[in-house]
């Protein structure tokens, strides 16, 4: 990403969805952290632990989600980044 090299698409592509896909396990790790301090300070309140469990339970989702993108997409940018080196190097 801005390196003036004439970046090819999919590697900024690629770069851009790595970022955004940082973001979000930051934001999941803030939600665990949310999730068990309401749980720490629910004072056996059962409504609130169950909405601290909810939320831990739907940011173990989302992390899991986030990781099966994360691969997926290193997978797509290293295997077209293969390819494009491959084409170039038979030409």
């Amino acid at each position: 990403l801005g390196t003036g090299k004439g970046d090819d698409l999919k590697v900024i592509i690629g770069a851009i969805v790595k970022i955004f896909l940082g973001f979000m396990g930051i934001v999941m790790v803030i939600l665990i952290i949310y999730g068990g301090f309401l749980w720490m300070t629910a004072a056996g309140d059962e409504k609130k632990v169950e909405k601290a469990k909810e939320i831990m339970k739907s940011t173990v989702i989302g992390i899991i989600i986030i990781l099966i993108a994360y691969s997926i997409t290193a997978f797509v940018i290293k295997s077209a980044q293969t390819a494009v080196q491959s084409r170039t190097t038979t030409r």
